[in-house]
């Protein structure tokens, strides 16, 4: 493993062969930091002559529709010896199905803004203070010295605008002078607000209510959701996580959150703080991770009263000091 600049990615990506296959991959649930960091970097090394593909499972398409655009993407990928970009990642394992693409790369670059990176791939480009991974990759494509196209930068506007939940959360100066270098791009940042963020269905309102009606405390605030009530019927939980949980947390007096839910024996759990405590630190023990302030995991090793127990354990280990 070898961490590495943007000028040393720079180098490398201009050295990869026109005929190399590159294969791109978000991690699994893909939100839209995922997709928008994925997907313009494999925009972007088609338009400078390289053969990029962007991997994406299937259930997440509807989310390119934001862009009106699915070139280049795939859901599946048979080609060999290819290099490998896993974005937006900590470690291999939030790939899910697509874990087998890390396992067959020849060469692996990761590039990721959270705080808990195993670096893991051949390259590691880890900066861990930056609000989104989209947010990094402008740092890369102005490295080029060419007017950036309205869609790429309408793809790193949306994944910006919902990782920062709507510049709420991990802004920094130089965020909003890269929101502002994209504004002047062209895109249309209030319709890529409305779409990836703003907007709600009433399915999603009734799903918000039920959330707030199940809402339990014990040490920490929490809601476990059976997906089998009509109150979630066709919502995703990329649906769940971006757009519905942010509204619980910002509840007053909710300090730490967090949300269950069990499918076909794989449990999901998504982890949230408004104090200061560490819940990547507490996702790590089941063996997910992500931010600081809000992470989570994916786990068929542990039975949901296992995971209870733990994580009331952690936050009641927090409070005693």
């Amino acid at each position: 493993m070898k961490t590495i600049s943007y000028v040393d990615l720079k180098n490398f990506i201009d050295n990869i062969d026109a005929n190399k296959p590159v294969l791109v991959i978000g991690h699994e649930m893909a939100d839209f930091d995922s997709i928008g960091s994925g997907y313009s970097l494999t925009l972007f090394l088609n338009k400078i002559g390289k053969n990029a593909t962007f991997l994406l499972e299937e259930v997440d398409f509807p989310k390119l529709e934001v862009f009106e655009d699915n070139k280049f993407v795939q859901t599946s990928f048979k080609e060999k010896d290819y290099i490998l970009f896993m974005m937006d990642m900590n470690n291999s394992g939030r790939m899910g199905k697509m874990k087998s693409y890390f396992d067959n790369a020849k060469i692996i670059v990761n590039i990721d803004h959270h705080e808990d990176n195993s670096f893991e791939a051949d390259y590691v480009l880890s900066e861990p203070n930056r609000s989104a991974t989209s947010e990094m990759l402008f740092d890369l494509f102005k490295l080029y010295n060419q007017p950036l196209d309205k869609k790429i930068a309408s793809l790193l506007y949306s994944g910006i605008i919902t990782d920062t939940n709507g510049f709420t959360k991990a802004i920094t100066g130089k965020t909003l002078r890269v929101v502002a270098e994209l504004v002047e791009c062209g895109i249309n940042s209030e319709e890529i607000a409305r779409k990836t963020l703003k907007s709600k269905t009433i399915q999603e309102m009734k799903a918000l209510a039920k959330m707030i009606d199940l809402l339990q405390y014990d040490e920490y605030h929490y809601v476990e959701v059976d997906y089998n009530d009509s109150a979630f019927s066709g919502l995703d939980p990329y649906t769940i996580q971006k757009k519905i949980l942010p509204q619980i947390v910002d509840i007053s007096g909710i300090d730490n959150f967090v949300f269950y839910t069990e499918l076909k024996g794989t449990i999901y759990c998504l982890m949230y703080s408004n104090n200061g405590t560490d819940v990547a630190a507490l996702a790590k023990k089941f063996g997910g991770g992500g931010h600081k302030e809000r992470s989570g995991f994916i786990t068929d090793k542990f039975t949901l009263d296992e995971i209870k127990k733990g994580v009331k354990e952690y936050f009641k280990n927090i409070k005693a000091g």
